[in-house]
């Protein structure tokens, strides 16, 4: 059974990977170093030249409204 799960778990880490790769910049760069590399919002926002920590913390709120939308709508197209 735990094998099962295992390969259920990678499975949809490999969806939500597939679908942030699959991003336009900046989202995917934005998810990228928030979520897998772990910078802070000010090391965001310098390297991707951010005037305002609000504007990008807005934008990050948006890339990631679209990757799950993307997510939730992969989900679907295999179920049917």
């Amino acid at each position: 059974i735990l094998l099962g799960e295992n390969h259920i778990e990678d499975d949809r880490i490999g969806v939500v990977v597939s679908q942030l790769e699959s991003l336009p910049n900046p989202c995917r760069s934005i998810l990228t170093y928030y979520y897998l590399k772990n910078l802070t919002y000010e090391e965001i926002a310098v390297s991707l030249h951010y005037k305002s920590i609000n504007s990008l913390k807005v934008q990050k709120y948006r890339c990631l409204k679209s990757l799950k939308e993307r997510v939730f709508n992969n989900k679907v197209k295999n179920i049917v």
